[in-house]
């Protein structure tokens, strides 16, 4: 296990999962204001409006692609050693059950 995944749960991947479902969710209301500035009929604020809402969307896929980089980090490998070990000892555990349960 590398020192970038050590003591890194399982759930960390999901939680990953969460932001990113988070930011589509916010790219979606940066496109409709988008849109919406274009129903405004005013050229200045409307140019004002769609230019604020690229740079909050290219804000949007810079944290995303911050992501993808933190999860590739981590590696499903990393994540699966660490699932084997907590399967193991669950497995450990109920053996010793059932040794102490025998005698």
């Amino acid at each position: 296990m590398n020192s970038t995944s050590a003591g890194v749960s399982p759930s960390l991947h999901t939680r990953i999962g969460d932001v990113e479902d988070i930011l589509a969710s916010a790219r979606y209301l940066t496109e409709a204001v988008f849109m919406a500035a274009h129903g405004l009929m005013m050229n200045d604020a409307t140019n004002a409006f769609q230019a604020l809402a690229s740079e909050i969307e290219d804000k949007l896929l810079n944290a995303r692609d911050r992501l993808d980089e933190i999860r590739e980090e981590l590696r499903p490998t990393d994540l699966g050693i660490l699932d084997e070990i907590t399967m193991l000892e669950k497995r450990l555990a109920e053996r010793r059950n059932a040794l102490e349960a025998t005698v």
